[in-house]
């Protein structure tokens, strides 16, 4: 059985993540020495050999076990083997997504297209494999051209952890920029340096099996990424400034959760992430997986199966795919994931199919074995013993000096929205305090937004995700001094929750149109000749609330944080908005708004992001 570094780490005890030559001197007296960068990984194989690969996963010598000695000594940890200028451009990634026949082409084509260029460097660093066994590993920097040039400069970096992948071509350092092209050219022009790491199974570790949501050691590999990266910018002496973000979304927003527990629990003393931004975590793959299957169904059927391979091969379960998986697609493993040659948006179409005449999701029973769609049966019990340990939560001290942010779609049709309530739940109970408004606590949620129904609605996140996470990069040089927000703007940050008219805008931004819901409230009790009063208003919200599955728990918490009951802040609105009904008087409606919403510099950045996406969100809606 393959033991990747368990030997070698035995004998000269830490090589982690320190600058090392390693010296082999083979039986033939024939001295190889390498640098730890230029390595991929050493195998110890079944039949006593050593076989060394470097950071292409290329064979590089094949060693007796009995050769003469392995020696350590001091070395550049970090290099950067290539740089490349590339432009960001949604022309591009639409041509792309034309190709692979994704519908999000035409969604990206209502989007005013807007370019950067950019520099590019792609390096090797050492780090953890998913054993926690030492293992170099790639990722990539990039600037754009006008922070490169010194036109601009940088208020600071991103440590962005890319979304979902399935193939080796679409990895940060190959220069492929799908999400990123959002982040980095838009109209708000963020200033800063990105930093991705390819991650375990890409790039330098191509060869083996990603590890998809598998634990602590990816999130390890982003901050060393992060470390390598700042070592890189100052000795190529480019100020890389002062904030430090931390973001992913879906598969990406697990990583993120995954650096910012890796810097609580191993890096606190080496950085600070200024604020984390996770957007639809999957951060309890054992409760998304018993969801999904309770569900008998999924928005992107893509991930269900790159569940299920990354847990066989990351967690070494030997579990043949014929076991887990129905024929052929059982057969077609080897070829459609584990090759990495194609891409998420391909492999989505093998799960669907035409019938009559129309282009359809398959059903999980046409290619998962009936054993794993069965929550109570012993193959199913078995897979969830070993999902539930990857929890994000598990082993995690939070630390309450961090900020983090989560947001996720109620309704997430992919990444059940339960996964960030936990995460939500677990901060707050050690530490965190919860809030919907930037910069007033340590914890910022935006867990209510719903979509009614809206199918494939985890791509829809993306875009508040983005409009979120873009706006505070802009706003926060504005609004902040090192890392305190400024007193000028602490004014517009007291929400005062016992005003109505606070606790309406509140919702709106929740993405609950409570004066809507109320108003057709009253126009159906009118028009049925009952009375319009607080108390039957409520009863038919608190109804249609519980209909459209609108979770108010994170509201609750938060207004009980200021002393105020939940059902009590509903009744004055719905008090204030019947008042509102009646005068139905628009000129006396907008001073009040006015007067209880004044725009901090980042609402008035998302607002100009939200512009920019909009033609794109109503493309999806429709």
């Amino acid at each position: 059985m393959k033991k990747i570094l368990l030997a070698l780490v035995a004998l000269f005890a830490t090589v982690a993540v320190e600058a090392k030559i390693i010296k082999i001197t083979m039986a033939n007296d024939d001295p190889k020495i390498y640098t730890s960068s230029q390595l991929s990984a050493i195998d110890f194989n079944d039949d006593g050999t050593i076989s060394v690969y470097d950071y292409k996963g290329a064979l590089l010598a094949t060693l007796d076990p009995n050769f003469d000695e392995l020696t350590i000594g001091d070395e550049e940890e970090v290099y950067e083997y290539t740089h490349q200028e590339l432009t960001t451009d949604f022309g591009g990634m639409i041509s792309m997504m034309t190709d692979t026949g994704s519908g999000m082409a035409s969604l990206l084509d209502q989007i005013p297209v807007y370019k950067r260029v950019v520099r590019q460097l792609m390096f090797y660093y050492p780090s953890v494999d998913p054993y926690g066994d030492p293992i170099t590993l790639s990722g990539c920097i990039t600037i754009p051209l006008d922070i490169w040039s010194g036109r601009e400069k940088s208020e600071g970096i991103l440590l962005f952890s890319h979304v979902t992948l399935a193939d080796n071509a679409s990895r940060p350092s190959s220069g492929d920029m799908l999400l990123e092209t959002f982040i980095m050219s838009n109209p708000v022009n963020p200033n800063y340096i990105m930093v991705e790491p390819d991650l375990y199974g890409f790039g330098a570790t191509e060869r083996f099996p990603q590890a998809f949501i598998q634990g602590d050691a990816n999130g390890r590999a982003t901050v060393d990424c992060l470390l390598a990266a700042k070592r890189i910018l100052e000795k190529k002496g480019i100020d890389y400034g002062k904030l430090t973000f931390n973001a992913g979304y879906s598969g990406g927003g697990f990583e993120a959760l995954s650096a910012q527990k890796a810097r609580d629990m191993y890096y606190a003393d080496q950085l600070s992430f200024d604020k984390t931004f996770a957007g639809g975590s999957p951060a309890d793959i054992a409760q998304s997986y018993n969801t999904i299957i309770e569900n008998g169904k999924i928005g992107i059927s893509v991930v269900l199966p790159m569940i299920m391979i990354a847990t066989n091969e990351t967690q070494q379960l030997g579990l043949p795919y014929n076991e887990l998986f129905k024929e052929p697609f059982a057969s077609q493993v080897d070829e459609l994931f584990l090759s990495k040659k194609h891409s998420a948006w391909d492999l989505e179409n093998v799960f669907w199919k035409e019938e009559n005449n129309e282009y359809v999701q398959k059903e999980f029973n046409e290619y998962v074995q009936d054993a794993y769609l069965d929550l109570s049966t012993p193959q199913s019990q078995a897979l969830q013993s070993v999902l539930e340990p990857l929890a994000i939560i598990n082993g995690w001290t939070p630390d309450p000096s961090q900020n983090i942010y989560l947001m996720h779609l109620q309704d997430d049709d992919t990444v059940p929205y339960e996964n960030s309530a936990s995460v939500a739940a677990f901060l707050m109970g050690n530490g965190f305090t919860p809030s919907t408004i930037s910069g007033q606590t340590n914890l910022e949620t935006c867990l209510t937004l719903n979509t009614m129904g809206m199918s494939n609605n985890h791509l829809l996140g993306v875009f508040p995700y983005v409009i979120k996470l873009v706006s505070e990069m802009v706003a926060w040089p504005l609004m902040y001094t090192n890392g305190q927000l400024n007193p000028d703007y602490l004014d517009l940050l007291n929400i005062d929750f016992t005003n109505p008219v606070v606790i309406v805008n509140v919702l709106e931004a929740l993405g609950i149109d409570v004066r809507s819901m109320v108003y057709q409230i009253i126009a159906g009790l009118e028009a049925s000749g009952q009375e319009v009063t607080v108390e039957n208003v409520m009863v038919v919200l608190n109804q249609q609330l519980t209909e459209k599955g609108i979770d108010l728990v994170n509201l609750a918490s938060i207004l009980q944080t200021v002393d105020i009951d939940l059902n009590n802040a509903l009744a004055s609105v719905v008090e204030y908005l019947i008042e509102e009904y009646n005068t139905n008087d628009d000129q006396l409606r907008a001073p009040a708004l006015r007067a209880a919403k004044v725009q901090t510099p980042i609402e008035q950045y998302e607002q100009q992001m939200s512009d920019w996406l909009t033609p794109a969100i109503n493309a999806l809606k429709k």
